[in-house]
């Protein structure tokens, strides 16, 4: 890679931490006008599953009420961990859905544990014997010939079991997340319900995500969207080990960081008014519901803000369709994981053919150039230096130095000026576009 690449990419490593996680988009060809949308047989069977799964959910609640309102106290007595709470509860699920049918057998290799340097780390945590009379009131402790076939002792702990055992139909980044939780390696907060999209983004600018345990008996016999409280849960987990993903962590806490210092400010006043709904599931998605390379993350971010002010754009000037109306006020109760497709090309025919595509483009590098500029300010302020009065004044002088000419310390690295750095994020027909802009 050319020095100046380089040199850009680690500028963001440290101002918004980036790095790459494949999220996968939502398929064109099941969307229209933004809204995801599928066939209609598709629909129906869609429906007959989330049915199915209220009716179980229905079912296992008032079974599950008690175990779980149990494993609430032993935690609030101090008697088990946040760590412990999310094996003991996985294993209380399964019993009541499987009965004796929990575990699927010997694990063939320990859960990897990740590196210390890698994550914010916390201290480790204790965990509680399986045999312990007060965890018979959660889950039956397993059978002496189950210890044996899973290769532990009488006196094996939560801890041992996920490290040891197949839980049934339980993937595999759960008995990763949980050891590495134990460890102090997975800066999980245990929360007993489910936080707001605001609270998540503040838990993942401070280095953290949230883990939910629903135990309430209203709340078990709830479906959301596709998922019941047992999927909730890992589903969270499956969220931090994509946090924490191919070195991808500190990268990603500095994007949730911008958002909070920078873009949420915006959010809170005229954007939370002027996009709408559609803009409303966009930005809790973004800031709340996906976990990616941060330049994944930005350009998610860059697309969604852009549709939104193309949309204002139309709105404005009163040439909004009355069928994207409706879309955007069916979105109104909408709560789960959905994300409105970001394309402005859907909606460049409609600014074209009104003459409305200078305004849009100059509303949306002003609007863009303004974030930037606010956020740079901020670095500026938290980490004195980063860029040089004196550096490199445009992205092509940095192809003059050659990448064998620098050390293995990025601090000893020529630096760029505020507008170098900035001209790497900007957007438009002006842009680098070796640098995806």
């Amino acid at each position: 890679q050319p020095f100046w690449l380089k040199l850009v990419l680690h500028m963001f490593l440290l101002v918004f931490r980036a790095g790459f996680w494949a999220a996968q988009p939502l398929n064109p060809r099941h969307q229209c006008n933004g809204v995801c949308r599928r066939g209609q047989a598709v629909l129906q069977r869609a429906a007959g599953k989330h049915e199915q799964l209220q009716e179980r959910a229905r079912r296992e609640a008032s079974l599950l009420a008690p175990r779980l309102g149990r494993l609430r106290e032993l935690h609030t007595a101090g008697i088990l961990s946040a760590a412990d709470v999310c094996v003991a509860y996985i294993l209380a699920y399964l019993q009541v859905r499987h009965g004796k049918r929990r575990f699927a057998g010997r694990r063939a290799e320990s859960p990897a544990l990740s590196p210390e340097v890698d994550v914010l780390a916390r201290p480790q945590q204790a965990s509680a014997q399986l045999e312990d009379d007060r965890l018979r009131d959660i889950f039956d402790p397993p059978s002496a010939r189950e210890l044996n076939k899973l290769g532990l002792e009488h006196q094996a702990s939560l801890r041992d079991l996920i490290q040891r055992a197949r839980l049934i139909r339980m993937p595999e980044h759960v008995a990763t997340c949980l050891s590495n939780f134990y460890l102090g390696l997975r800066p999980l907060t245990l929360c007993w319900r489910i936080p707001s999209p605001e609270e998540l983004l503040e838990m993942q600018a401070a280095g953290s995500r949230c883990v939910s345990a629903l135990t309430s008996e209203h709340a078990l016999q709830v479906v959301y969207g596709h998922r019941d409280c047992l999927d909730m849960l890992t589903h969270d987990l499956a969220h931090m080990e994509k946090f924490v993903e191919a070195n991808h962590y500190w990268q990603q806490v500095g994007f949730f960081e911008f958002l909070r210092v920078v873009a949420a400010t915006a959010d809170r006043k005229p954007w939370s008014h002027a996009f709408g709904n559609r803009w409303r599931l966009s930005w809790n998605y973004v800031s709340a519901d996906m976990n990616a390379v941060a330049n994944h993350l930005l350009l998610t971010f860059r697309s969604q803000l852009e549709v939104a002010i193309a949309r204002l754009t139309l709105t404005d000037a009163g040439l909004l369709t009355p069928r994207n109306k409706d879309e955007d006020a069916a979105l109104a109760n909408e709560h789960a994981d959905v994300c409105p497709r970001a394309a402005v090309a859907d909606w460049e025919p409609a600014l074209r053919d009104a003459g409305l595509m200078g305004r849009f483009h100059a509303s949306f590098a002003s609007e863009w150039h303004r974030l930037m500029n606010r956020y740079l300010e901020a670095v500026e302020v938290r980490f004195p230096g980063i860029t040089s009065r004196q550096g490199f004044q445009k992205l092509s002088d940095y192809s003059e130095v050659a990448s064998s000419d620098l050390g293995s310390d990025f601090s000893t690295w020529p630096r760029p000026t505020a507008q170098a750095l900035l001209q790497a994020t900007e957007v438009g027909e002006h842009c680098d576009k070796s640098l995806g802009g």
